[in-house]
């Protein structure tokens, strides 16, 4: 790119300027000079907002890191409350078969209490029958 047909190198352009104040060429320096502030100036500006840019995304940067972190976390904590959630189901599970067993012992338990009820009636049948045999007494069923 060429300004007045001269490269846009800054020392060339400043040397150009210098030939033309001494060429008597005030007013076309001048305004090349004017150009070339505002110019700087705009870089200036630009530098600044892409560096408010860049800081800004850094700092979302580190914000993403750490909601990331934080989510990893979060992760981590679900991950051991599914694990707790699984032994405590499991022993859940083992409770409800104790408590099944411990029902079928007192099933059985009871199943043979009311066995020996009925064998000891039927031995004090037995020995009421042989009582009265020996006294010649019959008993009426």
């Amino acid at each position: 790119m060429t300004c007045l047909g001269w490269p846009l190198s800054v020392d060339h352009i400043y040397k150009n300027l210098e030939n033309l104040l001494k060429n008597e060429h005030e007013g076309k320096a001048k305004k090349i000079i004017d150009t070339v502030i505002r110019e700087k100036e705009n870089i200036v500006r630009e530098k600044d907002r892409l560096i408010q840019e860049n800081d800004k995304m850094v700092y979302d940067n580190i914000k993403i890191i750490w909601f990331k972190k934080r989510l990893i976390l979060i992760q981590e904590k679900t991950k051991i409350i599914r694990e707790k959630n699984y032994i405590v189901q499991e022993r859940k599970k083992l409770l409800q078969e104790k408590v099944k067993m411990a029902r079928d012992i007192v099933n059985i338990a009871r199943e043979k209490v009311n066995i020996a009820r009925e064998k000891v009636n039927l031995m004090i049948y037995y020995y009421i029958c042989r009582v009265c045999r020996k006294l010649e007494l019959y008993v009426i069923e």
